[in-house]
This record gives structure tokens, sequence and C-alpha cells, in this order.
């Protein structure tokens, strides 16, 4: 009622600030939940520490102090999506301080160990298959907080933190692929979908020249297994990046799937069809204890609005629809979508 928790089903029932930044844009699609971010966002702010630093949870409660950079994220990626859906400039206004605070904090963090060491709790969390290296996991939300920082400087016509963040963006850009890249592994580390997926979503991170076999090796792995194994993290851009790069239809399958691990086989399985999202994609019958109603997978649902119906609200400004159907019928033959926005209601298909 208050702020976005966690588990139901046990005692924690936390303001998990990971979760929070995961599910903030498919919420704002689906309810009239401004107000609701707006306060999470002044605990989250009332919360920070002198020295820039946030917590894995708002109010305080449990986790760990400095948050994780994927829990950390929450307070520039909630800022931002709230912009995007309201077109109200005061929003980054009023706590673009703040977020600047914990960048510089990451940055301090940085300085120290090099993105080849950057801090971590959780990693890509809940994964069927662990991802083998938490400071890419990191690195890649430390960087996209930058580069959502860099948007908002050039809103508010900050040019010279514009300037000075684009230089620290592309200092980290060419060392997230000095460290992280494998050759052998054809991609980042040990050449898992969620690595690469990470760093391919990052902007200008994997040279050009390689680009292409980078995500040839990430298609061939899905294609191949059927399926993403990654976790909350690194699902969330798996969708858009694969529609945006030519592969939707293969998004689409994965997303259709019902076999493990998958989506669908929360909802077509032997033991319990789920009427919600899971907190793990094997919540039964091997992890019990935990919840059948959660809502940090529930990236994808912002992916049905910005790609299959490709409603970009693009801050109110200019409201761009750009379908995307499937060259096969049995996959998608059939979509709409009725959005209300501050604005006015949008309906297609």
């Amino acid at each position: 009622m208050s702020l976005p928790t966690d588990c139901p089903q046990r005692n924690e029932r936390r303001g998990w600030m990971g979760d929070a930044a995961l599910s903030i844009d498919e919420t704002l699609y689906n309810f009239d939940y401004v107000n609701f971010y707006l306060n999470f966002l002044t605990m989250i702010a009332d919360n920070q520490a002198f020295d820039g630093a946030v917590s894995d949870t708002v109010p305080f409660t449990v986790g760990l102090v400095p948050a994780d950079p994927n829990w950390g994220t929450a307070y520039a990626t909630i800022t931002w999506y709230l912009y995007e859906h309201t077109g109200d400039i005061t929003i980054i206004k009023k706590y673009y301080t703040g977020i600047q605070a914990w960048i510089d904090y990451l940055t301090g963090q940085y300085q120290k160990t090099g993105l080849a060491n950057m801090f971590y709790h959780f990693g890509d969390w809940a994964a069927a298959q662990s991802t083998k290296n938490g400071s890419l996991v990191s690195s890649y939300a430390y960087m996209h907080d930058v580069y959502t920082f860099i948007n908002m400087s050039e809103i508010l016509n900050h040019t010279d933190n514009v300037q000075r963040y684009r230089q620290l963006y592309q200092q980290l850009a060419d060392e997230f692929h000095r460290v992280f890249y494998n050759a052998t592994a054809t991609g980042y580390t040990d050449g898992c979908q969620a690595a690469n997926t990470l760093a391919l979503a990052l902007s200008n991170v994997v040279p050009v020249s390689i680009r292409a076999t980078v995500l040839n090796a990430l298609v061939t792995s899905l294609n191949t297994t059927g399926h993403f194994y990654g976790g909350i993290v690194s699902v969330a851009p798996l969708y858009p990046l694969l529609s945006r790069e030519g592969y939707h239809d293969l998004a689409l399958k994965l997303a259709l799937s019902t076999s493990y691990p998958s989506y669908g086989y929360m909802f077509h399985n032997e033991i319990q069809n789920a009427t919600t999202t899971w907190e793990q994609w094997n919540t039964l019958p091997t992890q019990a204890q935990s919840s059948l109603n959660h809502h940090m997978f529930n990236s994808i649902g912002a992916w049905f609005y910005r790609y299959l119906v490709g409603i970009e609200l693009n801050a109110l400004k200019t409201i761009t629809v750009h379908p995307r159907m499937s060259y096969d019928f049995d996959l998608l033959n059939h979509a709409e979508a009725e959005l209300m926005t501050i604005k006015g209601t949008i309906r297609w298909g």
C-alpha cells in the first residue's frame, strides 16, 4: 500500500530497490502509480547517506549499505521512467542531485577496484544458471546509471555534467570491453547468455567490428537451448535487445515457451499453474519456500507495450506507435492495446 514490496508469503515484505527498478516501467504502463513511486523516491532521498550511498531496501531494514549497484539503480531508473511516463521535468530536477551523489559514490568505489572487481552483493539474482562474474553484472548497473544521468543532464541543460559524465562513460565502456571480453568464449567472461546480453545492451561497449559476432553467439545459444538461463537483471534487457536487433521472432518464441526455464513454465506446469509471476523460474516444486506472487521478473510486461504493440511514450512530447508483428503466423497473429496517459487514451489493434 505504501511501497513496492517483495515476498508476501514470509516475514519479509520489504522495499527492495532492485525489485522496484525492474518492474517500474511495466507498472506505470498498467497502473496510475505516479504518486506511489514519487513517495518511494522521497524515501530513497531521505534514507541516502551523506557520502551518497543508498541501501538495498528502503526504508532500510535488511540488505546492505551501500546497495548492490543493480539495487541502487532504482534511484535513477524510477526517476527516469516517471519522467518518460509523465513528461514532468520537475521530477528529474527534484532528485537530480541525489542521483548524482549516488553515481559519484559508485565512481569512488570503482576507482578503488576497477570494473574487473566492482563490488556486488547479489549478481544476476534468481538465474537458472548463475553468471560466473558478479562484477560484470554490477558494472552493467553502474554504467546504466551513468548513461541515464547523462540523458537527465541533457534535459536539464547541465552541459558541464553532460561533458564530464560522457567522458566517464566512454572510459568505462572501453574498460568494460577490455577486462570482460573473452575471444575464446566468443563473448564476455564465460560467454554465457546473461553476460553477452548485458554487454550488448550497453551503448558503445561492444566494438562495431565484433558486435555481430557476439550477438550471433547469443542468438545461437538461445536457439540451441530454446531458453534463457539468466536472472532478473539480465532478462530485463534481453527481450528489447532481441526485438531491436532483428530477432523479434526469437523473442516471441522465448516468451511463448512453456518448458523450464521460461515465463510460460510458471503458467503451464504439472504442479500448480501460476496466476502471476513467481520469485524463481522454478518456484515449484524444488523451491517451495519462494513466493508465488512476486514482481521482480515483471520487466517483460514493459516489452509487451514498447515492442509488441510498440507504444513509446517519449515523455509524452511525441508518442510513437511502432508495432512489431511476426513473420510466423503461429507465433503472433493479433495484438491490441489500450493505454491511458495524462494526455489521453492510446488504442491500437
